[in-house]
């Protein structure tokens, strides 16, 4: 089986920061939405606010595996 090279794993975290990115937006505009709403559903808002606060703990341990990458010899 052949490992994946740096680049590789570089590009693939990257991917993943920007799913989880789209994801952050998506979320954002949820918000908004639910926000718009009479009454407001704070429930609902309190979820999505916890979805997002998951989102932002998912983009930082992507940024830190993809900063231990970086700092691994190129093979």
């Amino acid at each position: 089986m052949t490992e994946l090279s740096k680049q590789e794993k570089l590009v693939l975290i990257d991917e993943h920061i920007k799913n989880v990115e789209t994801n952050i937006f998506n979320l954002n505009l949820l918000v908004i939405q639910e926000s718009a709403l009479d009454p407001i559903n704070q429930e609902q808002i309190s979820a999505l606010e916890a979805r997002l606060q998951n989102a932002f703990l998912k983009k930082d341990a992507l940024i830190a595996e993809k900063e231990k990458v970086n700092s691994e010899s190129a093979e």
